[in-house]
């Protein structure tokens, strides 16, 4: 049994723009955390198929909250998504043994808004993003809420000897009140943490 099938033609768009304008190296430039700059790193590493490990993340949602309204779910459906947040569902393309998962194209299509981040990033200007170290979980998130999308990103801090860089660990959509909810209350308790 195989762990990923191929990507419906649907996220081709989305790959290429992620292949394009996300994961090549002189668009990665560093990015800013409390006005200090960071490189940023995103695994190149592929599957089997060829599909870059980092994007299947991106587009992956796992739909184990009961009271989570998916995109999918909300009163305006999304009209492409054949796996309505079905782990079983015939069109999902990660083994359901192998992973609790489900592609979600409402992430995929909204990978613009990542790019729109990392660019805000490269500047000290931060209006409209929030952003927070939880110590914790050794996470920095940015989160960026305008009239377009609330839109979150969040980065594992990682030290290797005397240099430190943040990578990639996930980017998507903030779409129903509960999770709005617990990234406000994270950002108020973690806010002024430092690295």
């Amino acid at each position: 049994m195989e762990m990923i099938l191929d990507l419906p033609t649907k996220f081709l768009a989305s790959y290429d723009f992620f292949e394009m304008e996300i994961l090549p190296i002189e668009k990665r430039n560093n990015i800013y955390f409390k006005k200090k700059s960071y490189f940023l790193y995103i695994s190149v590493e592929k599957n089997c198929r060829g599909y870059n490990l980092s994007y299947l993340h991106l587009i992956k949602i796992e739909p184990k909250d009961y009271y989570v309204n998916y995109p999918c779910r909300l009163k305006k459906p999304i009209d492409d998504c054949d796996t309505q947040c079905n782990i079983t569902s015939q069109h999902n393309i990660f083994n359901p043994v192998i992973y609790r998962s489900v592609q979600c194209v409402y992430r995929a299509n909204n990978l613009t808004y990542l790019r729109k981040l990392l660019d805000i990033l490269e500047t000290q200007n931060r209006e409209n993003v929030k952003e927070w170290y939880n110590y914790k979980a050794k996470r920095v998130f940015y989160r960026l809420e305008d009239s377009e999308i609330d839109y979150i990103a969040i980065f594992e801090l990682k030290r290797k000897k005397e240099h430190t860089h943040f990578t990639l660990i996930s980017a998507f959509p903030v779409f129903d009140a509960t999770s709005k909810k617990i990234y406000d209350k994270q950002y108020l308790r973690f806010k002024d943490a430092t690295i």
